[in-house]
């Protein structure tokens, strides 16, 4: 038995089935993770593109990239709202967030960039 999730978005489905991001492979089974990185590897043509754990991590993978991009756009709608009443440009304050990556993770600890003082 094994899960796979898959991560498709609208209006790009096909093309996100046809070349994923990722691959997770949730199975208790080594033969049977194998088999599927072999049927695959078809559509990636690269394996560092394949997780392979327990189901119930596939599982929970799933659920947390789901509530991950909620998390993003209700928090990119607050900071919209929030330019609007300060006179900030969100669009400009977005890029400014994606060209500084400076945040990883350590451990089970996030680990981010120092920020100024003033909120």
């Amino acid at each position: 038995m094994a899960f796979c999730p898959e991560f498709l978005k609208e209006g790009t489905a096909v093309e996100d089935f046809m070349k994923p991001d990722r691959i997770v492979i949730g199975t208790e089974n080594n033969r049977t993770a194998e088999l599927l990185k072999e049927l695959f590897f078809l559509f990636t043509m690269r394996e560092n593109r394949m997780l392979s754990m327990s189901i119930p991590s596939a599982e929970l993978t799933k659920y947390a990239a789901n509530a991950m991009l909620a998390t993003r756009i209700s928090f990119m709608n607050e900071l919209a709202r929030f330019c609007e009443l300060v006179g900030g440009d969100v669009d400009q304050v977005r890029q400014g967030r994606v060209f500084a990556r400076t945040t990883r993770w350590r451990g089970r600890m996030r680990v981010g960039a120092c920020r100024s003082g003033a909120v």
